[in-house]
């Protein structure tokens, strides 16, 4: 007996060494953090606090609105220079000697600042002087030191960054564009083929697509902090984990999960909407709110495990993306650790779980249409040997019968009911043979569908007998024409034409 499941396995098999391989891929070639520039910029070293000589980032302990001061010699500079840096929820003021270059402006109490990359520009006097740096922690939680400054124009670090970080930022836009396919073709797919992606998967996509898109800072680079980045790249996350918290309720789980999973997706939704007031009316920013975001993500985690059994029970429906969400999974983990560890790159390998689920679930999907699709087939095959007669290729007596009661139903009007045989039949098939009789049958078929085809729908319902359901314009004016083209067409099959 052939097994009809060993191709699947291999499928699948196939499809889980490939992952392997895009994660190692992946790791080997992106290992080193897309952030940092190199290339035709000058790092500027040693820095130190007092007479100290000290490493970037510092490693003191953050303290709400303390202020850390590093000062370093500058070197000889061109007229293009620009003391360039990056911080995390940092105020920040640039000084030379006792001139004040740059500071933060001034901002409403609890405000988030976000990730901001400074350019500073340094007059050319400035060479050989002392530069200060003076950064004053605002959350603890969610402020990161200064990690490296370099010197160099404006034009070479856009140019450099934007190379650098351009590949991770279309690989957000292709997250949110297949969310976005997900979403909208959902509904007329799954009418017709039942494969539909859960809406709250779809917003999943959209939603870490976007917050994604604003952690390359391409947009930042682009165009300069905005109020939308800033939204994109905080207020965001809650959704998206009740997005996941919704999705993961679509899939076998124990009834008591799927509580614990609605619960997690309406408390997010709720601290999002708060996240969005505080930070708008200044009375909680989102930095304040959303580090705790972390410990829910842990926790999606972990019940995920425990749910991971009941998938596994039908690991043939759901494989693929089971090796996804653990992908997933896998990679918000070790952005949750590289966090803690200071050497977090904003998103990078959330951003490759996400395209590999995405992909991933795009093969399940178009696995589950292609078999949706042959079974469609296979059911209009049976439902054209149940309605149709083999002969003629009209519809048979079952046809007609539920035509008939579709029309009561329906209470549309007037419907006309023309009963037909053909004379002398058993003659000719007695006479002629069998097969004299089935041409016979033939014509008379082809000349009630020329007579009646056009304003209704013809049946053959026994061995000579034949009916006609005028539907459209059900009138003793259309009887007439359907009966003079029925005569013509008797007449010609007569006189053998």
């Amino acid at each position: 007996m052939r097994d009809t499941k060993a191709p699947q396995r291999t499928s699948f098999v196939t499809i889980v060494l490939l992952s392997l391989l895009a994660t190692a891929l992946f790791f080997v070639l992106f290992s080193t953090p897309d952030y940092t520039p190199a290339q035709k910029l000058h790092r500027v070293a040693p820095w130190y606090i007092g007479q100290t000589e000290t490493e970037l980032p510092l490693q003191t302990e953050k303290t709400a609105g303390a202020t850390h001061r590093i000062t370093a010699v500058l070197p000889a500079l061109s007229h293009a220079d620009c003391l360039i840096f990056h911080t995390e929820n940092l105020r920040v003021s640039v000084s030379v000697g006792d001139t004040v270059l740059y500071e933060t402006p001034a901002i409403p109490p609890h405000t988030t600042l976000g990730d901001e990359w400074h350019l500073v520009f340094l007059p050319m006097e400035s060479s050989g002087k002392t530069v200060a740096i003076d950064s004053t922690v605002l959350y603890p939680a969610a402020s990161q030191f200064i990690n490296a400054v370099y010197i160099g124009s404006r034009a070479d670090f856009l140019r450099e960054m934007l190379s650098r970080k351009l590949a991770s930022y279309l690989v957000s836009l292709l997250i949110v564009l297949m969310g976005v396919t997900y979403l909208f073709t959902g509904r007329p797919v799954s009418r017709k083929l039942n494969v539909r992606a859960p809406v709250s998967l779809s917003l999943l996509f959209i939603l870490l697509g976007l917050w994604s898109a604003t952690q390359t800072e391409v947009p930042d680079l682009l165009y300069g902090k905005t109020v939308l980045s800033q939204l994109l790249s905080y207020a965001t996350l809650p959704f998206a984990a009740a997005m996941v918290a919704f999705f993961l309720c679509t899939l076998p789980a124990p009834r008591w999960l799927k509580v614990v999973y609605r619960c997690i997706g309406y408390a997010q939704l709720v601290i999002g909407v708060l996240a969005i007031a505080g930070e708008t009316f200044h009375f909680a920013a989102y930095a304040e709110i959303l580090p705790h975001l972390w410990y829910c993500t842990l926790a999606l985690i972990l019940l995920f495990l425990i749910q991971l059994p009941s998938l596994v029970k039908e690991y043939q429906t759901h494989s693929y993306m089971m090796l996804g969400l653990v992908c997933l999974a896998g990679t918000i983990v070790m952005d949750v650790v590289s966090v803690h560890v200071g050497t977090y790159d904003y998103g990078r390998n959330t951003r490759f779980g996400l395209l590999w689920l995405s992909l991933l679930l795009s093969v399940q999907y178009w696995r589950q249409m292609r078999e949706s699709i042959k079974l469609a087939d296979e059911a209009e095959v049976m439902r054209r040997l149940a309605y149709q007669d083999t002969l003629t290729g009209l519809y048979n007596r079952l046809a007609l019968v539920s035509d008939q009661e579709a029309l009561l139903s329906r209470h549309e009007g007037c419907v006309g009911i023309v009963q037909m045989d053909i004379n002398n039949l058993k003659p000719i098939n007695d006479q002629f043979g069998h097969e004299e009789g089935d041409a016979l049958i033939l014509r008379a078929a082809k000349a009630i569908r020329q007579a009646f085809g056009e304003v209704g729908t013809c049946y053959r319902i026994g061995g000579d007998e034949f009916v006609a359901l005028i539907t459209k314009n059900a009138c003793a004016a259309t009887y007439q024409t359907c009966a003079q083209r029925l005569a013509e067409a008797s007449q010609q099959h007569n006189r053998g034409q």
